[in-house]
């Protein structure tokens, strides 16, 4: 079966041109980079590790939390409990990873499942950190930052 699709584009290098990049780690394991983006521009990325037979492991090794956190966010219990909720075949670890288990004719299905909940983070993100406005006082001119609380 001929893949090609045009001239410059296979199977080899589709990944590549839709933006994605992968690259081997320790023992057999991947680390997939998407062409998803925070708003500060760092990639989404996930880890698919081989746990023994036809079982892969895809996390994001708590990377999109950290991140949400690193930026500002409030990461709240009902936060999270929304995140669990609205994505049920993706476990949200106490320790803030994005986990979840397939085989290998799974893998596809699953890596967009942790892909899409970890979308879904990078765009709850902003509306989880503490707007700042700035108030002027009109008695004595000076300006105060006032950080309002996210809802």
């Amino acid at each position: 079966m001929d893949c090609s699709i045009g001239d410059d584009m296979n199977c080899t290098n589709l990944l590549e041109n839709l933006g994605f990049t992968c690259a081997p780690r320790n023992n057999g394991a991947l680390r997939l980079l998407s062409p998803f983006t925070f708003d500060d521009g760092e990639h989404l990325g996930l880890f698919l590790e081989p746990l023994g037979g036809d079982q892969w492991l895809i996390t994001d090794h708590a990377d999109t939390l950290m991140h949400a956190s690193a930026m500002g966010a409030k990461l709240t219990k009902p936060r999270l409990e929304r995140i669990r909720s609205r994505f049920p075949s993706v476990e949200l670890t106490e320790g803030g990873a994005l986990r979840a288990t397939a085989t290998q004719s799974e893998l596809s299905m699953t890596v967009t499942a942790v892909l899409n909940t970890a979308i879904a983070i990078s765009h709850a993100e902003p509306g989880w950190c503490n707007p700042e406005t700035t108030y002027k006082d009109p008695d004595t001119g000076v300006s105060v930052i006032v950080h309002k609380e996210p809802q």
